[in-house]
Order: C-alpha cells, then sequence, then structure tokens
C-alpha cells in the first residue's frame, strides 16, 4: 500500500502543479509579496504590507465560479475588511472593552453566511480582517487612509484575478469537468462492485451517497460557470459544446441511478450462472476507462476503448442468447439481462457522445437547452434584508454559529491574554479556522490542524536546528505558503503542514528565536482546537438529528414532484417538458442534500445520533426510490409504450398518495385519508405480473420476436417498478410512523 503510494505520487504531484488550486496559490503569493516587497525596497513596508495583507483576506472569494459572481464577492470582501480595520482601530486597549467588541463583530461578520456559500466566503475575510488587525496595525497613516490601503489590495488582488482569467478563461471549466468525469467514473465502477454477490453492499452504498453528494456540488458548480457565463457573453462553440457534454454527463448518472435490477433477486436467478453478470462487470470497468481517457487524452482519435465498449456490448448480448435458450433459463431472468443491457447501451451511446463532442465531431443535430430554460436551472440566491430577518431565529443554523463564533471568540482571546502566549490572537484566528456550523467538520477540521500543526513543527524544528541561513528560510517561507494555499482545499491535514512551516521560517527570517514560535504554535492550535470543539458541543448546538426530518421532508417532495412528472410523461407521449428536467433536478440536490446530512449526522457524538437505525433507512429509501424514478423515466423515455393502463392509474395514485402522508408525517401536518382503492392495489399487481409471467413462460420460442420483446419489456418492467415503488413509499411511511412513536 505505501509502496504504491510512493510509486504514484511523482504523477499526483504533477497533477497538483497543473491544477486551478496551484494557479490560485501562485496568485495568491504574487499578490502578497510583490506589494511587500515594493513597501520594503521604498522605505514603505507599513504601505506594502496593508496591501499584501488587503489582497490575502480578499483571495478567499475567488473560487470556481462565474466572473461576475467571482468579482462581486471580492468587491465585497475589500469592502468589508476595510470597514473591519477601520472599526478595529478605533478599539481601546483594554482588555473588558476589547472582548465585548469582538463577540458583536465576529458574530455580526459571521452572520454574512446565511447569503449562501459565497456570502460564508465574504464572512471568512471579514473574520481573518478581524484577528490579523491584533496584529498588524499602522501608526504612520491615520485609520482611514490605513483602511483604503487594505481596500486597495482587495481590488490589486481581483485586477491579478481578472488578468489570468483573461489569459486562461478555460481553466476553471475544463478543471470542473474534468473532476466531474472522475466522478461519474468512480460512481459506475462502485455500481459494477454492487453486482457482486458477495460483497458488502451496505458500505459501497454509502460510498455510492458520498459520491452523489460531491457530483450535485460539483453540477450546481459547473450550472453556474456554463450557464451563467453563456446568459453573460452569449453561445461561443467552446461553451455549447461544454454544455453539451454537461448534459450528457448528467444521463449518464441518472443511467448509472436508474438501476432496473433487484440485487437480491438477481442473486438468486444467476448464482450459478455467473457469465452475464461478468460481462456487465467488464463493460462497467471498460466505460471508467474511456472516462479516464477522455480526461487524459481528450483529443485523441483512439478508437481501441470504443471497439472494447462495443466488443462487451456483443458480448453480453450473445450471453443472453445463449442464456435464453439454455434448458435451465427463466423467463425472469432474461428480461432483467435485456433491460439491464438496454441500460449500459445508453450510457455506452452517452460515453461515446461525449467522446464525438470532446474531438470536434458536428454538434448540430444534438439537442441542447434554450437560453430561456437554461436560466431556470441556475440555482439563484436572494440578497436582501428579507434574509437575513428569516434567520434571526434560533431554529437557524447559522444564527446559532454566529452567537457560537463571538462567545468562543471571547473566551479564547481571555484565554490567550490570560495565559500571556507570545501571539494570543493565534487562538483567536485557530478558532475562525476551524469552528464551522456542525459538529462534525468542526471535528475532523480540529483533528486534521492540530496533527498538520504537530507534523509542521517538527519538521521545522529539524530544518531550523540544521540550517542558518535567512535567505533560505525566506525561500522556504515562500515555497511553503505556495504549497500550503495549494494543499488547503485537496488536503486540510497536509495543508495545515505547510501552513505551520510558512508561519515557522517567516518569523525565523525575523527573529533568531524561532523555537519559542514553534511551541506557542503548537500550544495555540491545541487551545483553539480544543475550545471550537467545546464550543459547538455545549454552545447552542445545531445537531443533525434534529433537522433531518425536514430535509427527509424536503427530499419526499422533490421525489414526489418528479414521480408526477414520469407519470405524466408516460401517459402524454409527448417529449419530455422542461419541467420534467427541472423536477429531475431538484430531486437528485434533495437526494445529495439528504445524504450529505446525513453523513454529517454520522460523525457527531453516538448520544446524538438518535434512532440511528431508522433514519439510515429512510436516507436508503429515499435512494432508492429515486433510482426507480430515474430507471422508468429512461425507460419510457427511451421505448415506445402503450397507453396508461388501469392498474398504472391505480398504482400511481397510491403511490402518490403515500407520498403526501409521508410529508404530512414529516411536517407534522394531518395525514390524508387512505384511499378505498388501496387495499386492493397489492393483490392487483401481483395478478397481472403474474399472467406476465405466465405469458413469458407459455411462448419462450417467441422471445425473439420484436413486438413480443417490446410488449412484455413494458409490461414486466413498469409492473415490476410499480410495486417497488409502492412498497418503498409503504416502508418510508411506516419507518416514519415508528420515528413518531419513539419521539
Amino acid at each position: 500500500m505505501i509502496q504504491s503510494r510512493l510509486s504514484s505520487f511523482p504523477q499526483e504531484f504533477l497533477l497538483l502543479l497543473k491544477s486551478m488550486s496551484f494557479y490560485r496559490a501562485l496568485l495568491v503569493c504574487i499578490a502578497v509579496a510583490l506589494p511587500i516587497s515594493i513597501g520594503a525596497i521604498s522605505g514603505r513596508v507599513e504601505i506594502g504590507l496593508a496591501v499584501g495583507f488587503g489582497a490575502f483576506w480578499c483571495s478567499p472569494s475567488d473560487v470556481s465560479g462565474s466572473p461576475k459572481h467571482m468579482r462581486n464577492g471580492i468587491l465585497f470582501s475589500a469592502l468589508l475588511v476595510a470597514i473591519v480595520t477601520f472599526i478595529a482601530n478605533f478599539i481601546p486597549d483594554n482588555i473588558w472593552i476589547i472582548l465585548p467588541s469582538i463577540g458583536i463583530l465576529l458574530f455580526l461578520i459571521s452572520l454574512i453566511a446565511v447569503f449562501g456559500f459565497r456570502g460564508s466566503l465574504i464572512s471568512f475575510s471579514g473574520l481573518l480582517a478581524l484577528v490579523m488587525s491584533f496584529a498588524f496595525s499602522s501608526d504612520s497613516v491615520s485609520p482611514l487612509v490605513h483602511a483604503l490601503l487594505i481596500a486597495s489590495g482587495g481590488l490589486w488582488y481581483l485586477a491579478l484575478a481578472t488578468v489570468w482569467y483573461r489569459l486562461n478563461p478555460r481553466g476553471r471549466t475544463e478543471e470542473a469537468l474534468n473532476e466531474a468525469f472522475k466522478l461519474t467514473a468512480k460512481y459506475i465502477n462502485t455500481r459494477s462492485e454492487l453486482l457482486y454477490p458477495d460483497t458488502n453492499r451496505e458500505v459501497l452504498q454509502e460510498e455510492l451517497f458520498q459520491y452523489q453528494v460531491e457530483l450535485g456540488e460539483l453540477h450546481e458548480t459547473l450550472r453556474e460557470i456554463l450557464l451563467s457565463e453563456r446568459r453573460s457573453f452569449g453561445k461561443s462553440t467552446y461553451n455549447r459544446k461544454k454544455v453539451l457534454v454537461f448534459m450528457q454527463l448528467i444521463n449518464i448518472l441518472e443511467q448509472a441511478m436508474a438501476n432496473p435490477v433487484n440485487y437480491e433477486k438477481m442473486d438468486d436467478l444467476f448464482r450459478n450462472h455467473t457469465e452475464p453478470i461478468q460481462a456487465f462487470q467488464q463493460l462497467l470497468k471498460a466505460m471508467c476507462s474511456k472516462l479516464h481517457l477522455l480526461v487524459e487524452e481528450p483529443k485523441s482519435k483512439e478508437t481501441e476503448v470504443e471497439v472494447v465498449l462495443q466488443k462487451e456490448l456483443d458480448e453480453i448480448q450473445r450471453l443472453i442468447e445463449v442464456y435464453a435458450h439454455s434448458p435451465y433459463s427463466e423467463a425472469e431472468g432474461v428480461i432483467i439481462l435485456q433491460n439491464l443491457y438496454k441500460y449500459q447501451t445508453q450510457q455506452v451511446e452517452s460515453i461515446e457522445q461525449i467522446a464525438w463532442i470532446v474531438q470536434g465531431g458536428n454538434t448540430r443535430n444534438i439537442e441542447e437547452l434554450s437560453e430561456s430554460n437554461a436560466v431556470k436551472f441556475i440555482t439563484p440566491q436572494e440578497y436582501s434584508f428579507q434574509v437575513i430577518k428569516d434567520n434571526f431565529s434560533l431554529q437557524s443554523v447559522i444564527l446559532r454559529h454566529s452567537l457560537r463564533l463571538g462567545v468562543v471568540g471571547m473566551i479564547s482571546f481571555a484565554v490567550g491574554e490570560f495565559l500571556e502566549v507570545q501571539n494570543s490572537y493565534w487562538i483567536l484566528l485557530t478558532v475562525i479556522v476551524i469552528l464551522r456550523p456542525n459538529y462534525g467538520l468542526t471535528k475532523t477540521r480540529a483533528k486534521e490542524r492540530t496533527i498538520g500543526t504537530l507534523i509542521g513543527g517538527v519538521v521545522a524544528v529539524g530544518v531550523v536546528f540544521m540550517v542558518h541561513s535567512v535567505v533560505i528560510y525566506a525561500i522556504l517561507g515562500v515555497l511553503s505558503f505556495l504549497i500550503a494555499f495549494t494543499m488547503i482545499q485537496e488536503n486540510y491535514r497536509a495543508g495545515a503542514v505547510f501552513i505551520t512551516l510558512s508561519v515557522v521560517f517567516t518569523y525565523a527570517f525575523i527573529e533568531p528565536d524561532s523555537w519559542n514560535v514553534i511551541q506557542f504554535r503548537v500550544l495555540d492550535t491545541a487551545i483553539g482546537a480544543g475550545l471550537a470543539t467545546l464550543g459547538n458541543i455545549l454552545l447552542w448546538p445545531a445537531w443533525e438529528v434534529k433537522n433531518i426530518r425536514g430535509v427527509i421532508a424536503t427530499s419526499v417532495q422533490d421525489n414526489q414532484r418528479f414521480f408526477s412528472e414520469i407519470v405524466a410523461l408516460y401517459k402524454s407521449k409527448e417529449p419530455r417538458p422542461n419541467s420534467y428536467n427541472l423536477a429531475r433536478k431538484e430531486a437528485f440536490l434533495s437526494v445529495s442534500n439528504l445524504s450529505a446530512t446525513f453523513q454529517r449526522m454520522t460523525q457527531e457524538p453516538k448520544s446524538q445520533q438518535l434512532n440511528y437505525k431508522e433514519i439510515y433507512q429512510l436516507v436508503s429509501i429515499n435512494h432508492t426510490f429515486l433510482s426507480a424514478l430515474a430507471s422508468t423515466s429512461t425507460f419510457i423515455q427511451n421505448h415506445p409504450t402503450t397507453e396508461a393502463s388501469k392498474s398504472f392509474s391505480l398504482a400511481a395514485k397510491n403511490i402518490d398518495a403515500n407520498l403526501e402522508r409521508c410529508i404530512a408525517l414529516l411536517k407534522d401536518n394531518s395525514i390524508p385519508d387512505q384511499l378505498e382503492e388501496e387495499t386492493k392495489l397489492s393483490g392487483f399487481l401481483e395478478n397481472v405480473e403474474t399472467k406476465t409471467l405466465i405469458a413469458m413462460k407459455e411462448t419462450p420460442e417467441e422471445l425473439a420476436a420484436e413486438y413480443f420483446k417490446r410488449d412484455i419489456n413494458e409490461a414486466y418492467l413498469i409492473i415490476e417498478q410499480l410495486k417497488w415503488l409502492y412498497s418503498l413509499s409503504n416502508q418510508m411511511l411506516g419507518l416514519i410512523k415508528k420515528l413518531d412513536a419513539m419521539e
């Protein structure tokens, strides 16, 4: 394992140097170092420091997204850090005035996070400016001029970021799309492992949850980048092709989720005849290889992988025919294999279409989103006072976090002053970096930060004792800073190691007693991490178990809306409307959000993981329900279907009623009355399915007939999916009732 990691390190390091994270870190280094160097050369160090710090504090807002949002984020950050620095200059040097001032300012600044992810980054810039104002103040210029210099640092960073974007406008798009390719490949690979009968499917299902969360976040970023740019700059050929690739990636994910197979049933049917299942696994592995190849060599005209994919499909088709005509075959097994084959064929077609687009093929005949419809897929963020007003309640996670940060911030500063540590503001800095709105992330960050600081301290001790050159300290300080900000998003622990190294080498460059710097750095980090963790446990804790009912309700509601669109699609036989696409997007995002909430809950203390088993089952059922919906909708869109039957309408009506009752229970509303015909439904569906299976068994020689395959496939799959959806909705309802009884 270690040898494998070491052998792959050079390649991983090279990829890191090519990443946007490295270029952003390089941009930050230039933005900070250049004004400080000019200030030092011209004898105006304080001015250089003010501009450099202003650039550094505003840099967090430079994240993936549209250029407009990036620009606005940095501008608001510059305004905030200037205001915070100006106010901090007037706080008297009196502990009894400093403490409440810190508490109030921390609360107000962190409250900006109610405006979403970018709002939280602007808030973090303000928090950095507040804490660092205790370390860096200017006596040579007035507070107003000092604040304006800080703001000019933000504008300086914006200018650099804008120039970099103009030089490399496609960098963010390419990186986000490449990451989407890799995550989609991982998702498909995990799906392939689920086909093994002896595998631990519970562990693999949790992996799928994690990949869905990451893909959901990444897809939102890509929507913002691609669709916002199209609104701002119109349709370029490049943008159009990337949108088409993105749409195919979404289709691949839906097709991967659209799993028409009951694993337990498939295990029973093919326990002694595993050849078709193994062939499907080989196909899925080949699809993963193709997705990786499209990232590593996108312009390659190599057809070997396409040949392999087609060869695998042909082999699967041959094995299905062999199985269908063998004496041990079962008609139900043949239908399962045929349906699974069709789904995999659609995935292969999507992958090949991506390859066609990437390699410069003609895209005129490929369906795309109109501009009016594309706008609807961008999740809007409201920026108004009403948002703050709506969050001014202890029910709000952000308000609780703001209160918690204010109190812990005051305590951390007081502890630093009481212990008379070398740089007491380091404890406060550690708190604002580590303390997150939820316990799980705070605990993880505290652990990673502490371990990273200890490792960095040990390495720094060795270097400082062996090397006594200030020039080398300066070089190592800059390199450590660059690596730290490259790694901080990819690997927080590694980032913490290099942050510690950069701080130690910077101080070693300025003053000789670096041992004290290392000692206090480790001590301050440990104290700050401990206070942040305790604060999350003791002060207005926002345990996920208290919020998860609402998250489940939203997921069920979005699944219900998606189900209604599928039913309408099946009945109308019309091309899918934009309302279907929007409902699908919201259902996928809601399930991803539910997975993320549940994963945060698993990181919390065991005492707060109430009704863990039942909640886990509800999360799993929601995922399975969406998978069944995706399977049904994919079948309907890719096959000619008959008129909606009585059984279909009856089942759809009862599934919808079950979902309505689930939502009502989760929201503590009154439950709608049970439908009169509900008691007839299960028996009715069982009877229809039995007749279908009898028809398959009585006419096996007609399995090859196209019309027979079409009608039997539709009858079997649709009825199986309806039975499954109805069963899942019943299980969901039973679990929610059980939760209510336990609470």
